[in-house]
């Protein structure tokens, strides 16, 4: 295996999973843009500390903190596609007792406009009594229906049925992108494939 991910959705996997793991642990998303990921590496990215009297710096200081205290085992990087973040790594390079602690991620780019879906865990048993309700996903999901054969009796859903709902949804694939588009409806229940 050459251990690239197969989907964007094992990376959103991933980032839940150790992210909840342990509560120093972060995985932190910057968003689109050119050098982002850079400026949040490099403490660019600040946060308002009223108690402090104003704005603080804080993802280099909290990188600096755990590559060199010897508690922190390792520290696992993910940046974006180009190299900007090298010059604020570079200083790490000489002394290997933090320079072998830290991994870099391979980063990858994705389209502007690209649709990601939240993966959902949902248990198999709820999603095949969901189905068998033949429940009108644009009604519990969305809020509304224009009118279909689906089942608009049933009392609200719970979170884990809604869940559920949302999975057996993205079974379809999005009109928008079997036409070749991005869709970039922000509440389209429907599957989007990368």
């Amino acid at each position: 295996m050459n251990g690239l991910m197969k989907a964007t959705a094992d990376l959103s996997l991933f980032a839940n999973g150790f992210t909840g793991r342990q509560p120093l642990f972060d995985f932190v998303d910057v968003g689109l843009g050119k050098e982002r990921a850079d400026h949040k590496v490099k403490g660019m990215s600040f946060k308002r500390d009223d108690c402090a009297g104003g704005l603080i710096s804080t993802s280099s200081e909290v990188f600096n903190f755990f590559v060199t205290i010897p508690q922190c085992k390792h520290v696992v990087l993910g940046v974006s596609h180009d190299s900007g973040y090298v010059p604020f790594l570079e200083r790490f390079a000489a002394d290997k007792s933090i320079s072998n602690r830290i991994t870099l991620l391979e980063g990858y780019q994705v389209s502007p406009g690209q649709r990601l879906d939240k993966p959902l865990a949902v248990d198999k048993g709820l999603a095949q009594a969901i189905q068998k309700k033949n429940l009108c996903h644009w009604l519990f999901l969305k809020g509304h229906c224009d009118g279909c054969k689906r089942n608009h009796g049933h009392p609200p859903l719970g979170a884990e049925e809604q869940d559920a709902l949302w999975v057996l949804a993205r079974q379809g694939r999005c009109f928008t992108q079997k036409k070749g588009k991005i869709c970039e409806g922000p509440t389209c229940i429907y599957g989007h494939a990368t």
